[in-house]
C-alpha cells in the first residue's frame, strides 16, 4: 500500500513537472517578461529538488530496517502527505504564474 501511494505521488509529480516545463516553453515562445520566465525556471528547479526528495524517500521506504520501525513509518507517511501537499501547491503556483504571465 505504501509503495503504491509512493508511486502515485511520483507519477503526480512527473505530471506537474511536465506542465511546469510546458509553461516555461510557452512563456519563452511568447516572449513573456523575463521576470515571469525566471520565476518559471525557479519553480522548475524547486520541482527537480522535490523529485530528488521523493526518490530518496522511496529508497528509504524500501529499506528493510525502516519497515520494522512502525513509529518511523508513521512519520514517513506524514512526510509523504506533506510532500503531496507541496506538489499540489506547486501545480497551483504554476497555474497562477501562467495566468499572471498571460494577462495583458
Amino acid at each position: 500500500m505504501r509503495m503504491q501511494r509512493m508511486q502515485e505521488t511520483m507519477q503526480h509529480m512527473d505530471r506537474v513537472m511536465a506542465a511546469v516545463r510546458q509553461n516555461n516553453r510557452w512563456m519563452e515562445q511568447n516572449r513573456v517578461r523575463n521576470g515571469f520566465q525566471r520565476m518559471g525556471q525557479e519553480l522548475e528547479g524547486a520541482g527537480e529538488r522535490l523529485q530528488l526528495m521523493l526518490r530518496e524517500m522511496e529508497r528509504l521506504c524500501n529499506d528493510p530496517d525502516m519497515e520494522r520501525d512502525r513509529d518511523r513509518l508513521r512519520q514517513m507517511d506524514q512526510l509523504q502527505e506533506r510532500l503531496q501537499l507541496m506538489i499540489r501547491e506547486m501545480d497551483q503556483t504554476r497555474e497562477t504564474l501562467r495566468d499572471v504571465a498571460a494577462a495583458p
